[in-house]
């Protein structure tokens, strides 16, 4: 079932949650509710019935209840600079139909799924060897970074297209089609997008597959190019290998990482079971930083907001890490003494969302002391 949804696109209902939404007819109380619930679903029931309300009410699809407006959202520069901008590709949905149809289906096969585990482990001991061995550095080519940030952006934006359309071909071998795919711009990052929300219909072991699609094939990318890298007799090849394959290393990563909102997270959410939990978690620790009372947590949310911060500041400390490894091409570009002076900012402008995300409600907590 499909409901309309405004701003974020439909509402899809799986055969158990249009069971529930029958029941919210107006003529049944809350515990009426619940009970009917559990009739229908189990213990699962009232969970689900609490997430499928807060949705619909979300929405603006529950009478008596008014979503928040355009005018109700964040109205900073900061606020709108983050907010993602998409834009589709017209006819993208029916060309990835094509591609499966005409060859695409054996790239989401199970042996070419095999194929690709084997070629991701594989990759990651060549790419080790690489570094233990010198013959290769994030970043550089030739002994220059800016040829290798180059060859590292080039490499990004194919690898991107790459990965979002393993996400297609594996939703069209569950036999769903594609709703829409373009182009996304967050801050001045453009990246590529596949709505696969159509898979959420489906049993969750089939929406796993989809979802890991996209960094099994980064994985796997990556696994070719490093041993591209470490076969090769070509410095210059080597070194050009060598960016593609930290290219899907970070893809993978960063599409794995349970706190960013891509597949690490869908993946998270799914298994727990907690619907919006990035908002949720990041607002009840805003609120409690703030001094304000919260409702007692059962412990995702707090485990989360945590492990948001402690990733924050290890992931600029690993961005600025990945630069300072390329020192000899960095001690070309600036000098010695200044080095630090630029690693320096560059850590504290990584770690400046983190410290904004902590830093303005304590502030709200000061100035309501004063």
């Amino acid at each position: 079932m499909r409901l309309p949804g405004g701003p974020e696109g439909p509402l899809r209902l799986d055969a158990a949650d249009a069971g529930l939404l029958e029941l919210l007819d107006g003529r049944r109380g809350s515990a009426e509710l619940v009970a009917a619930a559990t009739v229908r679903c189990g213990p699962d029931g009232p969970p689900r019935l609490a997430r499928l309300v807060a949705e619909l009410a979300e929405r603006g699809l529950l009478q008596g209840v008014t979503p928040a407006g355009p005018g109700e959202r964040p109205t900073g520069r900061l606020a709108r600079l983050a907010r993602p901008r998409s834009r589709a590709i017209p006819h993208a949905p029916e060309l990835i139909v094509w591609l499966y149809r005409h060859g695409g289906r054996l790239l989401v096969s199970r042996p070419v799924a095999a194929l690709a585990a084997v070629a991701a482990v594989a990759g990651l001991v060549a790419a080790v060897l690489l570094l233990v061995r010198g013959r290769a550095a994030p970043l550089v080519v030739d002994d220059r970074l800016v040829l290798g940030a180059a060859a590292f952006v080039g490499f990004r934006a194919v690898l991107v297209v790459a990965h979002e359309l393993a996400h297609g071909l594996a939703l069209a071998r569950c036999g769903r089609a594609v709703d829409a795919a373009g182009v996304r711009l967050l801050l001045c990052f453009p990246y590529a997008y596949v709505d696969t929300s159509p898979v959420w219909l489906e049993p969750r072991r089939r929406r796993t597959a989809v979802t890991l699609a996209g960094p099994l094939c980064d994985l796997a990318l990556g696994g070719i190019a490093a041993t591209v890298a470490l076969l090769a007799t070509d410095p210059l090849v080597a070194q050009l290998a060598f960016q593609a394959c930290v290219a899907a290393y970070v893809g993978a990563l960063l599409n794995l990482n349970p706190l960013l909102d891509r597949d690490g997270y869908h993946l998270l959410v799914d298994h727990l079971g907690e619907p919006h939990l990035r908002r949720r978690a990041i607002t009840r620790m805003q609120a409690r930083l703030a001094g304000t009372p919260v409702t007692p947590d059962s412990g995702p949310l707090t485990a989360f907001a945590v492990a948001t911060v402690a990733w924050g500041v290890a992931g600029a400390t690993l961005l600025v890490g990945t630069v300072a490894l390329s020192s000899g091409a960095l001690g070309r570009a600036v000098p010695e003494d200044l080095r630090w002076w630029v690693l320096g900012p560059a850590w504290l402008l990584a770690v400046a969302p983190t410290a904004y995300l902590l830093g303005r409600p304590l502030r709200h907590r000061g100035l309501a002391r004063a």
